[in-house]
């Protein structure tokens, strides 16, 4: 890749994308923050001293303005949740212009999108598209990526530990009305599917947990056909029912529609105090068909930051290869080793307990 090229933060304004931005900046990476707001553009980057140069307008729902804004981007971050309702065209350009791309979404039908529509044409342009790249499930991914042996008939599971986390308004939004009704992803014999939140209980390492929501499984799935991936939620058993309970009475759209319609933005103001206490720990244990287990640990933490970090890390390491692998793809194929990886996102290994 020509490493002189910039990245591009669509959404940059926002709380996740100005994160990125920053992060971007501070690695050397030339950010153009993109926004369909001129003021609010230009208000970003006058609080960064930063000059208009690094502007560009763009509607996301307007596909000819987006490739417009993204001529001359090595890569595009994209933070535009709900990305059901915001992502498509934004990945739908960096497929068809050959440029790498990655998103933070956890909308696992997003994603399945991506994967149905763009696939195809990002082998044929040379793009690499990361999907699904935010906190989760880039550390599963990260966790996962160099302990297992890829073969069909072994399978593993992840652990989602995540303290004092406050989600933005745009998250919750994308939770509500996409990533709750859609369910959590598993793997069954190669195969993604998806079930409720806290459908069944497991354990991992030791640990209690339920099924969650996280996309981690079919973020893995793309490059290990694996016997079986769940991905849990640390809890004990009992709290399951109570959980998958308050979950379904989300999927009725009259109760969803009125929590929809509360003042959340302003209740849900990003508390960049608050922000920073939060804290994720991932396990990932594989499985190998002959019955022997290997696992794994990190931790990050301050949630939002912290994705951010993972984007541009992401945005980094794809610059730093020569070639990088085209098509829907993993983030955690992008970096050259897990080293490089923990070395780029701030992401610990700690030991098992």
């Amino acid at each position: 890749m020509n490493h002189s090229l910039p990245v591009a933060i669509v959404g940059a304004t926002g709380v996740t994308g100005g994160f990125a931005f920053d992060e971007a900046q501070r690695r050397g990476l030339n950010p153009i923050a993109i926004g369909r707001s001129p003021a609010r553009l230009e208000a970003f980057l006058k609080s960064r001293s930063l000059s208009t140069d690094r502007l560009r307008v763009a509607d996301v729902h307007d596909m000819p303005a987006i490739k417009r804004a993204l001529a001359g981007v090595a890569v595009v971050i994209s933070t535009v949740a709900p990305f059901s309702e915001n992502g498509i065209p934004v990945a739908r350009a960096a497929a068809e212009m050959g440029i790498g791309y990655t998103d933070c979404s956890g909308e696992g039908g997003f994603m399945r999108s991506l994967i149905a529509e763009l696939d195809a044409v990002a082998l044929r342009t040379g793009a690499s598209l990361c999907t699904g790249n935010g906190a989760a499930a880039f550390i599963g991914d990260i966790a996962m990526q160099w302990i297992t042996d890829r073969q069909p008939d072994s399978g593993g599971a992840l652990l989602y530990d995540i303290r004092d986390y406050r989600p933005s308004f745009g998250t919750i939004e994308s939770y509500l009305k996409y990533i709750i009704p859609g369910g959590g992803p598993l793997v069954r014999d190669g195969v993604v599917s998806f079930m409720p939140l806290a459908a069944f209980s497991g354990v991992v390492a030791g640990i209690k947990g339920f099924h969650s929501i996280v996309p981690d499984p079919l973020v893995i799935s793309r490059y290990w056909p694996a016997r079986s991936i769940d991905a849990l939620f640390r809890s004990p058993h009992w709290l399951r029912g109570i959980v998958a309970g308050a979950a379904g009475a989300m999927l009725w759209p009259p109760l969803r529609n009125r929590v929809l319609k509360l003042p959340l933005q302003k209740w849900l103001a990003y508390d960049a105090e608050a922000g920073h206490r939060s804290s994720i720990i991932v396990i990932a244990e594989f499985r190998a068909a002959s019955g022997a287990i290997r696992c794994r640990r990190l931790r990050g933490h301050a949630v939002y930051p912290l994705t951010g970090a993972v984007l541009a890390a992401t945005a980094q390491a794809m610059l730093r290869r020569e070639t990088r692998p085209p098509g829907l793809r993993a983030a955690s194929e992008m970096f050259a080793s897990f080293e490089e990886a923990l070395e780029l996102s701030g992401l610990k290994e700690i030991p098992l307990v």
